[in-house]
């Protein structure tokens, strides 16, 4: 008897689980119930033509006033880890851990209706921005670029680019030890760093952030947020910021994913975002922000959705999980 209830047990739980992926992703006529819009991880968020587009993992949400979405379908079959705008258009990038290879890239109008994008070769990309008017997207041995985010051009390249941001004419990407600056995307220029190495990068108010492995102690690292004019020479940021986390730039300000997460507005002076009922936003909840129509929209991890007037003060308006979510 124990036998059995415990394999009728396991057999629920199965079925509740295979039931669960159909219902994230949409298929069977499954409609989320709870949470509301929807409960996957959104990884990015971005504002054009009128409206937020946030994608994650089989996730793809769009909406024209940052508090009521709707659901779509994209041809990712994976996690989609960052969305860009320009040029009329948004441009997703797919991350594919451990599922079958479709496309790197994928192209809307409108958020609501995707289209894959062909590439000569299946390639793994691990960033995007936009700038100088065209989209570069760096991946391990690889850069690609578009204007229209349709045509890609690809570059092949000695680097294994990750993290790339655009600011002041340039764009500047992260490797090991080094950043590399390039005014199109394609010719890049390396700069090696006396640090052990980059974690995350930004820019703002006419600097570039990042934040940096500075010294080792022990089995610790300890992590520091240094800045640049150029994106080629670097130094430790003053005042010093205690609590620096993966950085995150939306229009006129830069957020900190830290413990806890920060926003600051000429990357010297930081204030923790505070949620209504809920305190500081702590690590591993919010993980881009937008801004557009006056309003300032956050995602984050177990499908969240956050509103603000001024970056500082948020209010949920997606519904709260019923489990608690670590990685």
């Amino acid at each position: 008897m124990i036998k059995y209830r415990s394999r009728l047990f396991f057999t629920v739980q199965f079925l509740a689980l295979q039931a669960i992926t159909a219902f994230s992703q949409g298929e069977s006529g499954w409609t989320w119930r709870n949470p509301l819009p929807q409960g996957n991880d959104l990884w990015d968020v971005a504002y054009g033509n009128g409206r937020f587009v946030a994608v994650g993992t089989e996730a793809a949400l769009f909406s024209t006033n940052g508090l009521d979405w709707e659901i779509t379908t994209t041809p990712a079959k994976g996690r989609v880890g960052h969305v860009a705008f320009g040029n009329g258009v948004f441009v997703g990038q797919v991350n594919m851990f451990g599922v079958s290879r479709g496309p790197s890239l994928m192209v809307s109008t409108n958020g609501a209706q995707w289209a894959a994008v062909e590439l000569d070769n299946y390639y793994f990309l691990v960033d995007l921005a936009f700038g100088n008017g065209q989209f570069v997207a760096t991946g391990n041995g690889v850069t690609v670029t578009s204007s229209d985010g349709t045509t890609w051009v690809v570059h092949k390249s000695a680097y294994g680019l990750y993290n790339i941001v655009f600011g002041s004419g340039k764009f500047v990407a992260l490797s090991g030890n080094a950043t590399y600056t390039s005014s199109d995307g394609i010719e890049w220029v390396e700069h090696k760093i006396s640090y052990p190495g980059f974690t995350s990068l930004a820019y703002i108010n006419g600097k570039f952030l990042a934040t940096a492995l500075t010294e080792f102690i022990g089995d610790f690292t300890r992590v520091e947020l240094i800045e640049s004019r150029d994106g080629a020479n670097w130094s430790i940021s003053s005042p010093a910021f205690p609590y620096p986390g993966p950085l995150k730039k939306a229009y006129n300000r830069v957020f900190s994913l830290g413990n806890p997460q920060a926003v600051t507005l000429d990357g010297a002076n930081w204030n923790y975002l505070q949620v209504s009922g809920e305190g500081t936003l702590g690590q591993y909840t919010a993980t881009s922000f937008a801004f557009g129509g006056g309003l300032w929209v956050a995602v984050g991890f177990g499908g969240a959705i956050w509103t603000s007037a001024d970056a500082h003060e948020w209010s949920r308006i997606s519904s709260l999980l019923k489990y608690s979510r670590k990685i």
